[in-house]
């Protein structure tokens, strides 16, 4: 009962570009929305996943920019597989490869609380599903999971990424790429601001699909985002106006601080690649939002990221150690939700 749900607010338009088109799927409930956000939030754009690769490398081994990858669909967890396979190698003499090497270089540097979501995720991985009156039940697709899981461990563990599971080695999994020691770094958009002194040219690409299959490319946001929300204490009589206002910042940050966002992220180092231009629209036009990972941060929300670091391989035991527990609690939400709107 503290915020009004978006649908009482009768000049919001959430189907106009400036909204994010799936904040339904994660977070209504009976299509009613509580919290949205889009354009009208620029700081949540910073948090939106995307993948940095370094153009220096791809020159010196002669390969093709990934962007019209991107553009035909074939930019795909598979075609990263096939980049870097052979890419990690030791390059200080020891005769190991290790992340504390300062010469070591990688395929792909990746941090267990960013990769294991982006990839999830942007390969159409989703734990909660809804009913035909919009209610959400959890929904392990055990299958379609492993097989995307599968994937990704081979992007990964099999090619033998750097994949720092420690949250103090954040800084760590940047540096391997700053200093041109890696082919890929998946992370945020927001971490354009720790490339800036980055002496190779480097480019961004939204996260690649499941397979060329896939419709569309999806991006994930990672961590904390401000939402837009609407307190309860709002008289009736006021509404329309609150509702104008809210549409009026939101199509007003689509038209002019947007653009102005994304000629900041290209111009911090990519001044001379205009090619990564609409790359940011793949990334930000296509973002997701799972309730599993809002509400069920561990356990559930969370199996990916825990099997990676366990180098496990078994889904369908995870799943099923997490489904009775996830179940109850989105019963519990749905029960508290209806709660508030009947009251």
């Amino acid at each position: 009962n503290l915020v009004l749900p978006f649908e009482k607010l009768p000049f919001v338009n959430l189907s106009q570009p400036w909204w994010d088109k799936d904040i339904w799927n994660g977070f209504s409930i009976r299509n009613n929305l509580m919290m949205v956000n889009g354009d009208i939030s620029p700081v949540s754009f910073s948090i939106t996943s995307c993948m940095y690769f370094n153009k220096t490398m791809f020159n010196r081994l002669d390969l093709e920019y990934p962007y019209e990858l991107v553009r035909e669909g074939k930019w795909t967890l598979d075609k990263l597989f096939e980049l870097t396979k052979d890419v990690t190698h030791d390059e200080d003499g020891d005769g190991k490869v290790t992340n504390d090497s300062t010469k070591d270089v990688y395929g792909l540097s990746s941090w267990y609380l960013d990769v294991p979501y982006s990839f999830y995720y942007a390969a159409g991985g989703m734990l909660v599903s809804k009913d035909q009156d919009d209610v959400p039940f959890f929904d392990p697709q055990v299958e379609r999971d492993t097989a995307i899981y599968q994937k990704i461990y081979d992007a990964l563990i099999t090619n033998n990424a750097n994949f720092e599971t420690e949250e103090a080695y954040e800084l760590n999994v940047i540096k391997i790429f700053t200093d041109g020691r890696a082919m890929f770094y998946n992370a945020s958009l927001g971490s354009a601001e720790f490339l800036r002194e980055m002496d190779d040219e480097f480019g961004i690409l939204p996260e690649p699909m499941f397979d060329e299959n896939q419709k569309e490319y999806k991006s994930f946001v990672n961590g904390a985002s401000s939402m837009i929300c609407v307190p309860a204490t709002v008289k009736a009589e006021n509404l329309e106006y609150v509702s104008i206002i809210i549409e009026a910042l939101a199509s007003e940050a689509y038209e002019v601080i947007t653009p102005v966002l994304t000629e900041t992220y290209l111009k911090r180092k990519l001044t001379r690649d205009y090619e990564s231009m609409d790359m940011i629209d793949y990334i930000v036009r296509h973002r997701v939002f799972d309730m599993a990972y809002v509400n069920l941060w561990e356990g559930a929300g969370s199996y990916v990221r825990d099997l990676l670091r366990q180098k496990s391989t078994n889904v369908a035991s995870k799943l099923k150690s997490v489904t009775t527990q996830s179940k109850r609690k989105i019963e519990n939400i749905v029960k508290a939700f209806d709660k508030s709107l009947n009251s």
